[in-house]
């Protein structure tokens, strides 16, 4: 796995496979998330939400853009200590040419997201030298 820091846009990561796709976020490292290899066309991002439920989030998948966005729940309690938050983000994720959206679930506090590469049979043209 390649790892390759953006300044501008945040990480771009390789699998083998192209560049997959660069993030960004406007909340620092927050939600924390992995990318995990499923097999060779396809990973799992996913995000670590405690505290969170399916209800409260927003993902979109345009333009090869995925975002997953949430404006943050009111909890009116008064805490001792407030380690769990449930915060406003925005994380967005652009994918690699041919890298759609399968599935999404939440477990156990864990957003899960299958992309997959999917490849036209004619995206590739070859090309006959005269």
């Amino acid at each position: 796995m390649t790892l390759l820091d953006d300044k501008w846009l945040g990480k771009s990561i390789g699998f083998n496979f192209d560049d997959i796709f660069k993030s960004w976020d406007s909340g620092g490292n927050f939600p924390y998330h992995n990318i995990v290899k499923v097999d060779e066309n396809s990973f799992d991002i996913e995000l670590s939400l405690a505290g969170y439920s399916k209800e409260d989030l927003d993902i979109s998948f345009q333009d090869n853009v995925l975002s997953i966005s949430t404006v943050g729940v009111k909890d009116d309690r008064e805490f001792y200590y407030r380690g769990i938050t449930k915060k406003g983000f925005s994380r967005k994720f652009v994918l690699a040419k041919y890298h759609e959206i399968d599935s999404a679930s939440m477990n156990n506090g864990v957003l899960s997201i299958r992309v997959v590469k999917n490849v036209p049979e004619n995206a590739v043209k070859n090309i006959v030298i005269n």
